[in-house]
């Protein structure tokens, strides 16, 4: 089980570069790719972690600059600090309505901080605040060693701003905010195994659903799910959307219809690898149930899953290095593929002296009849973060 597949600790190895020059392929591409931010590649100066977020076609960009110990959140030319501190901070989320912007980010005191803006301006609403709790460990778990990275935020059409969080390597936490400024915890979450949270993940689909989910590292490598429709006052489940005998991870989230559609990588069908699965569930009271397995992309990991309501997107990182990409224009009955050219890599991870293994995962989403993918690089002596677009396949 826990031998999940050689790709996961490859990661953090030396990565070889290859050239690249964005336009230059011979064939035409519907993607088009540009630096949003670039930096030394060394360590502790990196720009690196970055999130996407997408309402109507205004995009919402966070990453960290490490070396200036800053959190920045991009708006088409614009870009404010979340965070500049004396402290380091690492592995951004970033979440949006149409009134307000969010960014989350883990400290090297191992705490969850967020913090948020009005999205007209990015006028900031307060200070940072410490959503886990003080003198805990926060978004960190333990899989034949450290990682970091382990929380994220969503945000309701309304403006209620979500955070998931490991706590204690072992218990997943949720808490809410009506206005940004002001932050409560939501009810516990149910039935939890007591194992290493790994990756946890929120996500409020468009009927204000707000559903949580995390990897289970150690007992049982699975995909567990839970579903609130009070507001997060109270939880259902967990339900195991994964269900296999292999090593199930990074999991994501997206609702098209009346279905859950939760992405993860898994070594059930390449024992000698991972490949992206798609598990489409159907959405009952209890939550999401009778989950049927598609494998959608091979030989990659860390997925992520956007839907525009009109289409599902899913990118990934595959083996190779370079950006992975498919889509459904059918509710998930059949996949296509037309990966990010000239991408690699398009993620990295490095063995942080603070944070242990982090990983500079690529995210996509979907809004305004475009397709976005925010990517990690290390090219010519840089690290950067790169956008690339296209336009969406279904229409």
């Amino acid at each position: 089980m826990l031998n999940s597949s050689w790709w996961k600790w490859s990661i953090v190895a030396v990565v070889t570069v290859l050239a690249i020059g964005w336009g230059s392929q011979a064939f035409q591409s519907a993607w088009t790719t540009k630096i949003v931010a670039e930096g030394p590649d060394a360590s502790r100066q990196r720009v690196i972690t970055p999130d996407i977020a997408v309402v109507g076609s205004t995009v919402y960009i966070s990453y960290a600059e490490d070396a200036a110990k800053t959190v920045w959140l991009v708006k088409g030319d614009r870009k404010v600090e979340a965070y500049k501190g004396g402290g380091r901070a690492l592995n951004t989320s970033v979440a949006a309505s149409e009134n307000r912007v969010c960014v989350a980010w883990q400290q090297d005191d191992f705490g969850v901080y967020q913090r948020c803006a009005n999205a007209a301006d990015l006028a900031w609403l307060g200070d940072s605040v410490l959503i886990s709790q003080a003198g805990k460990v926060a978004g960190q778990h333990d899989l034949q060693g450290e990682w970091s990275g382990g929380f994220d935020n969503a945000m309701a059409k309304d403006g209620t701003a979500y955070v998931v969080w490991g706590e204690n390597y072992d218990t997943l936490k949720a808490a809410k905010s009506a206005d940004g400024k002001s932050w409560a915890a939501c009810g516990e979450i149910p039935n939890q195994p007591g194992d290493a949270i790994r990756y946890p993940t929120v996500y409020v689909d468009d009927q204000g659903t707000v559903w949580a989910s995390s990897a289970q590292a150690n007992q049982r490598p699975d995909i567990l799910v839970w579903m609130s429709t009070d507001g997060c006052a109270s939880w259902k489940g967990p339900q195991n959307t994964s269900n296999n005998a292999g090593f199930s991870d990074a999991p994501g989230l997206a609702r098209l219809g009346n279905r859950l559609y939760e992405t993860n990588d898994d070594d059930t069908t390449n024992p000698s690898d991972a490949d992206i699965h798609v598990n489409i569930c159907n959405i009952t009271g209890d939550g999401a149930s009778g989950c049927q397995t598609k494998v959608v992309l091979k030989g990659g990991g860390f997925p992520h899953i956007a839907t525009d309501g009109k289409g599902l997107y899913v990118n990934a990182d595959n083996h190779a290095g370079g950006a992975y990409y498919g889509y459904s224009c059918d509710e998930g009955a059949n996949w296509s593929q037309d990966d990010i050219p000239n991408s690699r890599p398009s993620a990295y991870g490095v063995r942080d002296p603070d944070f242990g293994i982090t990983f500079s995962r690529s995210r996509i989403a979907a809004g305004g009849g475009t397709v976005y993918v925010v990517w990690s690089t290390r090219q010519e002596g840089k690290s950067r973060i790169m956008l690339s677009t296209r336009p969406a396949d279904c229409k």
